[in-house]
């Protein structure tokens, strides 16, 4: 503090001592603040040429259903500072390019992917799906996440596979019950203390798990792998074989050390006996199944800037192309994609490089990788033809309601006598109605979530398999509802509510009113579905299609009679047929409830 009275030699001396003092006392700490901040940043500047090579995980899966093929491509690069960058690509996506799909904060430890699923577990033992859909409420992430029961708490992962079903673990446990979790719980009414169900059992050793709906279910290992198995002396993957139409058949690899591979396959709730192998893996080799062969990818013993590539098929062990041009602090993965063998590498300088292989790629050469460049997802390109569908329905539109007759003093709508408007009965007759095509869309395209039909219908799709989905749904949805109405105007779910749509004159509604009101579901469809929620805003209960076509929804009321015969046995004037030559009311059935 000796300067600050030179310090205060340099301020004007009309500032009063104090002032002075203050504004010495914010330089000295402006000075100390940069000081530090140099400090701090000398440090990151020596060793800015020193980065660490990201974890690389990958996933993949080739699936074909329904005379629909589609591959997905999972990459993570998790990074020192606890970030991890989530990368995906489909079949459908250029060559040698990869989507950004996500970027969190979290440490992923293992994946496996079946169809467009993604299973990750997470090194606290969560695991989570990840599914590329997205809808506007969830943000600019083309990804959904849901938060499946966690693996147990003294489990220490081996590897990860997937089915139909869902993920399969190999887990070493630790200790603790064979769930995994505390023992269940339950509150004693009497003396409110809690207490356990039952004993519970000790999983100590190798477990293999799989997770059938919302439990992790053991599945019997096989007799030669018991479940205390010292698991630090071999080495053990799991490998899923590529069958989409039979039942799931995966497999064990176990390679103890110094000894040959052997393989266990499981299909039918049958373990196979073991087939052995003469190779030795190391603890850096990984198994991936396909094209009915078992392929081996490892670092070469003697160059470690080489991947040695094997197929293990009916007992023999059969060398195939190896791959080339490896650093030794490079991060490396083989998985099974678009019926290749897909290596994917993890530079130190941050780039990712990839080899694809056939299955007889017996070269000498060795392969060298190729760039796959990290871009952002692009929006869906139309196709002319597509342009042409669209232009003509948007201007179909324009030009029915142009050509509408209305009534200027047909304002508020008159409803039929024993009607009142549907309510929420409308609601309840929508829901039967859109359930029919969104079950034969699920059925088509391989679905298993709802939501998914609509989810990228329109709002950021990537690709042209995002559309189809929702575009079968609308169009069946549109088609099946204008018939009906047209015909006897009410469709599946509104005669199951007893509901009918009428114009504002009470009258069955004509041709141009039905097609309006249909055509705009597929407006009303778009996520976050808010046109949806037009009834409960408008005084009729109308959505935008009744209100351009000028209709309601109304519904008989109970106790009423269903049938035409009872309103014509009334002797009512108005429902009488019209009589109008005028052409407005050309069909006299349009005046019959």
């Amino acid at each position: 503090m000796y300067l600050l009275p030179e310090m205060f030699s340099f301020f004007p001396q009309h500032h009063g001592p104090t002032r002075r003092r203050a504004i010495a006392l914010v330089v000295a700490a402006c000075a100390a603040a940069l000081t530090a901040t140099a400090w701090r940043c000398v440090p990151s500047a020596l060793g800015a040429g020193k980065t660490e090579p990201p974890t690389l995980l990958a996933a993949a899966h080739d699936s074909i259903g329904n005379g629909v093929s589609a591959s997905h491509l999972w990459i993570t690069l998790r990074k020192p500072d606890g970030a991890f960058l989530l990368l995906h690509r489909t079949n459908e996506t250029p060559d040698d390019v990869i989507y950004r799909a996500l970027q969190a904060q979290g440490n992923p430890i293992a994946m496996a992917a079946y169809g467009s699923d993604l299973y990750v577990v997470f090194n606290d033992n969560t695991v989570q799906v990840i599914r590329p859909y997205a809808t506007p409420m969830m943000g600019p992430s083309p990804v959904e996440f849901t938060q499946l029961r966690p693996l147990p708490k003294q489990a220490e992962l081996i590897d990860i596979i997937a089915d139909r079903t869902g993920p399969i673990v190999l887990l070493r446990m630790t200790g603790g019950d064979a769930s995994g979790d505390a023992a269940d719980k339950t509150t004693d009414k009497a003396s409110g203390e809690s207490t356990p169900d039952a004993p519970a059992e000790r999983a100590d050793g190798l477990r293999l798990l799989s997770l059938g709906g919302y439990e992790w279910t053991p599945i019997a290992l096989p007799p030669e792998l018991p479940p205390d198995l010292p698991t630090d002396t071999r080495r053990l993957r799991l490998v899923r074989f590529s069958d989409n139409l039979g039942a799931t058949e995966f497999g064990v690899l176990d390679a103890p050390k110094g000894a040959d591979a052997a393989l266990y396959r499981y299909r039918d709730a049958k373990w196979s006996a073991a087939e052995t192998y003469p190779m030795k893996l190391g603890d850096d080799a990984a198994a991936v199944a396909g094209a009915n062969s078992l392929f081996v990818v490892q670092r070469d013993r003697t160059d470690r800037a080489r991947l040695t590539v094997s197929v293990l098929r009916s007992g023999r062990v059969t060398p195939l192309r190896s791959i080339a041009s490896l650093e030794p602090a490079d991060a490396w993965r083989a998985v099974w994609h678009e019926g290749k063998l897909t290596t994917i590498i993890a530079r130190v300088s941050g780039d990712v490089d990839w080899v694809r292989q056939d299955a007889q790629d017996t070269g000498a050469e060795a392969a060298t990788p190729v760039k796959l460049g990290v871009d952002q997802p692009a929006p869906i390109e139309y196709s002319p033809v597509m342009l042409v569908v669209i232009i003509c329905v948007v201007l179909g539109t324009f030009i029915l309601l142009a050509g509408a007759k209305r009534a200027p003093d047909a304002v508020t709508p008159a409803l039929p006598r024993h009607t009142e408007l549907a309510g929420p009965h409308r609601a309840f007759a929508f829901a039967v109605d859109v359930a029919v095509p969104m079950l034969l869309s699920m059925y088509l395209f391989d679905i298993r979530n709802p939501l998914d039909v609509f989810e990228r219908w329109v709002v950021n799709p990537t690709e042209w398999e995002d559309v189809y989905p929702g575009l079968t749904a609308i169009g069946v949805l549109i088609v099946h509802t204008t018939i009906g109405e047209l015909l006897t105007g009410t469709s599946i779910g509104k005669a199951i509510f007893r509901c009918r749509v009428v114009d504002y004159a009470g009258k069955r509604p004509r041709v141009w009113q039905v097609l309006i009101r249909n055509l705009f579901k597929a407006l009303e469809l778009i996520p976050p579905f808010i046109l949806l929620v037009m009834p409960l805003l408008s005084e009729n209960q109308q959505r935008l299609g009744d209100m351009l076509g000028r209709t309601v929804v109304v519904r008989r009321l109970p106790g009423e009679a269903d049938d035409d015969e009872a309103d014509d046995a009334s002797g009512d004037p108005s429902d009488k047929p019209d009589t109008d030559t005028s052409g407005d009311r050309s069909r006299g059935d349009r005046e019959r409830w």
